[in-house]
C-alpha cells in the first residue's frame, strides 16, 4: 500500500499525521505525543481500556520501545479494503506512539518500528 503525503497537525507536544488514500479510502493515522511520566503500566491500562471499548483484547508486543500493545478491530467487512483496522500503541522514553491503519498487524508494527528507529 502506498499512501500520499500526510495531512499534519501539531499542538502542545503532539504531532498528528493522517495518510488518506483518495482512491481506496484507506487511512493510516499516527499520533506521537510527549508524555513525561507515562509508565508501561499506564500504557497497558490505556490500551486495555481502548480495546475493551472496541470489544477486543489488547496484546503485549515485545521488542517495541519500553512497552507496546496491539489490537485488531473486527471491522474488515466495513472497511474500504476489507482489511481489519490494526492499532499499535508504544512507549519509548517519555514519548507515546499510536499508529492506526486499515492494514495487517505486522504492517502496523513495522511502521512503529520505523518510528522508534
Amino acid at each position: 500500500m502506498t499512501y500520499p503525503a500526510p495531512s499534519q497537525e501539531a499542538s502542545s507536544g503532539s504531532l498528528f499525521c493522517t495518510y488518506a488514500d483518495p482512491t481506496s479510502g484507506a487511512n493510516l493515522v499516527m499520533v506521537i505525543t510527549a508524555a513525561p511520566g507515562t509508565t508501561a503500566s499506564v500504557l497497558q491500562a490505556v490500551a486495555q481500556s481502548q480495546a475493551t471499548a472496541q470489544h477486543v483484547t489488547a496484546s503485549s508486543v515485545s521488542g517495541l520501545g519500553d512497552a507496546a500493545y496491539s489490537m485488531t478491530l473486527d471491522d474488515a467487512t466495513t472497511n474500504s479494503l476489507h482489511v481489519a483496522t490494526s492499532i499499535v500503541v508504544a512507549l519509548k522514553g517519555s514519548v507515546t506512539y499510536d499508529v492506526t491503519a486499515e492494514a495487517t498487524l505486522p504492517q502496523v508494527e513495522a511502521v512503529v518500528r520505523l518510528l522508534l528507529g
